[in-house]
């Protein structure tokens, strides 16, 4: 806002939204991989990090979903989707220029712990220590994977809080009566 002249008073942001009903904490054993859900995720580097992950991940049991070819396939499905969510043990965000990425949404409705970097509006819905993790340093990134790996009972804790975050922060009800709410002040100061 300030790069682009706006007073914050004068300004609405309105934050995405996660379905809460369907992604969610659902009943599958866990496979105890680190997944990561990226489109295009070399061809992208410049903005998600895939170099970067590949250094971090080197160490861990890792599963990555999303349509990069000679890497990785799209999950089959939205419930296939929420299925490996539900599966893995923690989910990883290595992105420098996304503002806030949906996959971490989704991954927090469904209860999992984040590891992410700590850019744009990320740390403003990941506190870190609270429901997640924050850093740009690989080796505390994978230190902290490795922490949740290792301490079930905290990674469990975590994502009690990311569950609760998203119902709070990135609800449908509140998404659309932000909206409504512009809506209804624009009209009002149009006429």
């Amino acid at each position: 806002m300030d790069q682009w002249g706006f007073n914050e008073s004068d300004s609405t942001i309105i934050t995405n939204s996660v379905d809460h009903d369907f992604f969610k904490p659902i009943e599958v054993e866990s496979d105890g991989t680190v997944l990561t859900v990226q489109n295009d995720f070399i061809n992208r580097d410049y903005c998600l990090n895939y170099q970067g992950w590949k250094r971090i991940i080197s160490e861990f049991p890792f599963k990555v979903l999303g349509d990069t070819p000679g890497l990785s396939e799209p999950a089959r499905s939205l419930e296939h989707l929420r299925e490996e969510y539900n599966k893995c043990a923690v989910y990883i965000n290595t992105t420098t220029e996304s503002q806030m990425p949906t996959a971490i949404l989704e991954a927090m409705a469904c209860g999992k712990p984040i590891v992410s970097t700590e850019t744009c509006s990320i740390p403003s819905f990941i506190k870190h220590g609270e429901n997640g993790f924050l850093t740009n340093d690989e080796e505390e990134f994978k230190s902290y994977i490795k922490m949740l790996l290792e301490e079930p009972h905290l990674a469990k804790t975590m994502g009690k809080f990311a569950r609760q975050t998203a119902l709070e922060v990135f609800s449908q009800q509140k998404y659309i009566d932000s909206w409504n709410n512009l809506f209804r002040k624009v009209y009002e100061d149009m006429k």
